[in-house]
């Protein structure tokens, strides 16, 4: 039965990674429930643990605060790339489908990525694989990204650039590190949600396909900087929330 249970598990998350988050984006977030719903049934005891989705007070306080702080400096990073490359720019408040999507997709990368995939190699591998494990799982969101954009959304309508690539990798170690050494998603989710939200949304008012949108706005040395800031400040985080657990 437990073996059923997995190979049925396995294949809805193939199923809602590709169908409800991206195919059918739109209602992304429920492949989000049904992602919690069939883990519960396969690991009724602990299903919180393999999703990473178990936090504690301190959890509650700096989330919305990592939240508003990524929200707020991608507003005005975008802003400045839309600016300095003579795209229109527009202050909008995100909501309806543009807001369950952004949510549903985010959320359904972190639970497979960073709670499945990352925590499960965490916990079978010794802790001196952690930096290696955390480099190959950046690495494959880099390459995914580029083989959907190339082959299954976009086809022949662009190529993510290398710089892109570069700085879609910084960005999953970022998320890697704090899901690393915190054990749960939600704060590389604050950051992922809260980029996606503004770069997604209906801010940025281009006539460009996701390729070159991805190109114009993440395959930036602006955007590198801001990574680089962002992996420092994540970093610094980590630091201060063990020294909180050992003290």
């Amino acid at each position: 039965m437990k073996a059923v249970k997995k190979i049925f598990f396995i294949s809805f998350i193939i199923f809602s990674f590709i169908g409800f988050t991206y195919t059918s984006y739109k209602i992304s977030f429920i492949g989000s429930l049904f992602i919690i719903v069939f883990s519960w049934w396969c690991w009724p005891g602990n299903f919180r643990e393999y999703l990473g989705i178990k936090f504690d007070r301190m959890t509650f306080f700096i989330f919305p605060a990592l939240l508003i702080l990524v929200i707020a400096s991608s507003y005005f990073i975008i802003k400045s790339i839309s600016l300095s490359g003579n795209i229109r720019f527009v202050n909008a408040i995100p909501c309806g489908f543009s807001l369950l999507q952004t949510i549903g997709q985010t959320f359904n990368e972190e639970l497979i990525c960073g709670g499945l995939l990352l925590l499960s190699l965490k916990r079978s591998f010794h802790k001196k694989y952690l930096l290696i494990i955390s480099i190959l799982i950046a690495l494959l969101f880099s390459v995914l990204h580029l083989l959907f954009y190339q082959v299954c959304a976009e086809p022949n309508r662009g190529i993510l650039t290398f710089l892109t690539l570069c700085n879609l990798f910084l960005f999953r170690l970022i998320t890697n590190t704090l899901i690393i050494y915190t054990d749960h998603i939600f704060y590389a989710w604050a950051i992922h949600f809260g980029w996606n939200i503004i770069f997604l949304g209906n801010f940025i008012q281009a006539n460009l396909n996701e390729p070159a949108l991805f190109n114009t706005f993440i395959g930036t040395i602006h955007l590198t900087f801001y990574l680089i800031i962002l992996l420092a400040a994540a970093s610094l985080l980590v630091y201060y929330i063990r020294k909180g657990q050992q003290t």
